[in-house]
C-alpha cells in the first residue's frame, strides 16, 4: 500500500502546481525563471508527448485509463524496489493526466525549457514522472532484470523452456 502514496503524491503534485498555473497565468503568458532557459508558462496539450496523437483525447483517455488499471493489479506482484518506483512514477503521471482529459479534454502544461535556442515542448509534473519511470524502467531492465519479477504472469500454459525457441 506504501507504493501508491507514491503515485498519489505525483497526483497532488501534479494537480496543485496545475492549478497554481490556471488560477496565476493568462494562456501563453511566460515567466522567466532563467533567461533564455526555463519559464513558468500556461499552455495546454490535446494529444500526447510532443504533441503527437493531437485530438486523439478519446483514444488516450481510454488507452491511459486501461494502463493506470493494469499498473494498479500489477505494481504490488513485484519485488524489486526499483521497478516498483518506475511502475509508481509512470502510474501517477499516467493519472495526473488523465485527470486533465477527463475534466477539461486536454492537459495543462507549464515548463517550458529551451536548449541552444530551441524549445524543447512545454511539459508538466505527471509528464516528468512518466519520463522518470521510464528511465528508471530502462535502469531496471539493463542492471536488474529478474524473470521471478514476471512470474506472476506465467500461467504455465503452453510454457516451453529455452530448448523449445
Amino acid at each position: 500500500m506504501i507504493w501508491y502514496m507514491i503515485s498519489v503524491i505525483v497526483i497532488a503534485l501534479d494537480q496543485i502546481t496545475k492549478l497554481v498555473i490556471k488560477s496565476n497565468l493568462e494562456y501563453g503568458e511566460k515567466i522567466p525563471v532563467i533567461r533564455n532557459f526555463l519559464y513558468i508558462t500556461y499552455h495546454t496539450n490535446t494529444g500526447a508527448a510532443w504533441g503527437m496523437l493531437s485530438n486523439a483525447t478519446v483514444f488516450l483517455t481510454v488507452f491511459s485509463g486501461l494502463m493506470a488499471l493494469a499498473l494498479v493489479f500489477i505494481i504490488p506482484r513485484f519485488h524489486n524496489k526499483c521497478l516498483k518506483w518506475a511502475t509508481c512514477l509512470i502510474l501517477g503521471g499516467d493519472v495526473g493526466n488523465q485527470i486533465d482529459r477527463l475534466v477539461q479534454g486536454k492537459v495543462t502544461d507549464f515548463i517550458a525549457t529551451f536548449y541552444w535556442g530551441y524549445g524543447f515542448p512545454v511539459f508538466n509534473i505527471a509528464d516528468s514522472a512518466i519520463v522518470i519511470g521510464s528511465v528508471l524502467l530502462l535502469v531496471y531492465m539493463f542492471f536488474f532484470y529478474n524473470d521471478e519479477d514476471f512470474a506472476f504472469m506465467n500461467t504455465g500454459k503452453g510454457k516451453k523452456g529455452k530448448e523449445g525457441l
